[in-house]
């Protein structure tokens, strides 16, 4: 009677686990890199872009390059899919096919985009008004 409390008791337990591990896979997080600042790590990001299919760059309107960005993606159903709060200047994810939500912010403003990402890249630009990053 004892043993196949136990062996029900690990039944459960077991299946509880898988559930669970279930659960945490689909809510890792996607892979991505962010960087950029330099020529030589652009670089090293531009050789690796190919393998991404999200690729964001933030800049100035002059066209510098800015890192310290918060950058927040969204799938279509709200849920935060990626969460960078120093992010950039640029920023490469591989995400699943699909609609997303990208808000990046610096200096107390706030950029919003949306964007279908398939299998190819898709690159998106944030740019911002000088004036705005002083203040940083």
């Amino acid at each position: 009677m004892k043993s196949t409390m136990y062996r029900n008791a690990a039944r459960v337990m077991l299946a509880g686990a898988l559930a669970l591990g279930g659960a945490w896979a689909n809510a890792q997080e996607p892979e991505y890199i962010s960087g950029g600042v330099g020529s030589e790590q652009r670089e090293d990001m531009q050789a690796q872009r190919g393998h991404y299919n999200l690729l964001l760059t933030f800049a100035d309107r002059d066209g510098e390059l800015r890192a310290g960005v918060a950058l927040t993606v969204r799938d279509r159903k709200g849920n935060t899919v990626l969460e960078l709060p120093d992010a950039g200047p640029m920023v490469y994810a591989k995400l699943p096919p699909g609609s997303y939500r990208i808000t990046a912010s610096t200096g107390g403003r706030e950029q919003v985009r949306t964007a279908t990402v398939g299998n190819s890249p898709r690159e998106l630009y944030f740019h911002w008004a000088p004036e705005t990053l002083a203040s940083q």
